[in-house]
């Protein structure tokens, strides 16, 4: 994902990603540096550590099955492409290490921790026609109304204009919501998703040219049948939780 810079010489985009130590933000680093991006990545404190990589981390080869022969013993394949390495800034507060990042540094943000405090600070580090992606939103109170998806359209086009000598483009990619913004039915977007990390673990199972992504590993806290989901908001005497300090859990439905 090259980009003409003020020189002429094409160079990588820079992208930020928040809270990118796991869910929406971990995979959204993974794809990136596949896609030859610049990345860095805001993280909390403690998580400066964490694995980028895409390679076999799951320990599958000895407990695994393929989908096209069960029972087959296999090693999940190792990415031969070389990425960027990530750029690691901690800090709790997403908007205070905003303020310690460079002026007009990125090409892109992903926020993946929302509120407006967030959209404001960013717009100070993206450049000229930066393109800012938000999964929450305004609002991190509640699930997003149809009404509050029709609100956010009309910001996103007077947001593109909210300095006058940047054309700052603006989307809200939610999951809650039917359609993407290309009118397509958002469950074609989760459904690649999924792909994408079916074939980091067990491999390709088709004979299609190779994707511009070779997969990704999503990572999350622990998972609760849906009759413990409370227990997801568990605090213990030591302040550790699955939630604590942006912590990603699944809740099993069915």
């Amino acid at each position: 994902a090259p980009k003409d810079g003020a020189d002429g010489q094409r160079r990588p985009m820079k992208v930020l990603v928040l809270q990118a130590h796991d869910g929406a933000g971990l995979c959204a680093v993974q794809i990136m540096r596949q896609l030859g991006m610049r990345v860095t990545a805001q993280v909390p404190v403690g998580s400066e550590n964490v694995n980028f990589g895409t390679g076999p981390t799951l320990g599958l080869k000895t407990r695994g099955r393929t989908r096209a022969g069960k029972g087959r013993q296999f090693e999940p394949p190792a990415s031969t492409r070389r990425m960027e390495d990530v750029e690691v800034v901690a800090g709790d507060d997403p908007v205070e290490v905003i303020g310690r990042l460079e002026e007009s540094a990125f090409d892109a943000v992903v926020d993946t921790v929302g509120g407006r405090g967030v959209w404001d600070a960013c717009r100070r580090v993206m450049c000229t026609d930066a393109h800012f992606t938000t999964l929450v939103g305004d609002s991190t109170d509640s699930i997003p109304s149809i009404n509050a998806h029709v609100r956010s359209s009309f910001r996103s086009l007077a947001r593109a204009w909210a300095r006058r000598d940047k054309a700052l483009s603006y989307q809200w990619v939610s999951p809650a919501a039917d359609l993407d913004h290309e009118g397509e039915d958002i469950r074609h977007s989760l459904n690649a998703v999924s792909d994408a990390a079916v074939q980091a673990a067990y491999g390709s199972t088709s004979s299609s040219e190779e994707s511009a992504v070779e997969g990704i590993l999503p990572r999350v806290a622990c998972s609760f049948p849906l009759d413990r989901a409370q227990q997801a908001f568990d605090v213990d005497e030591d302040g550790r939780g699955p939630l604590v300090r942006g912590g990603t859990v699944i809740v099993r439905v069915l």
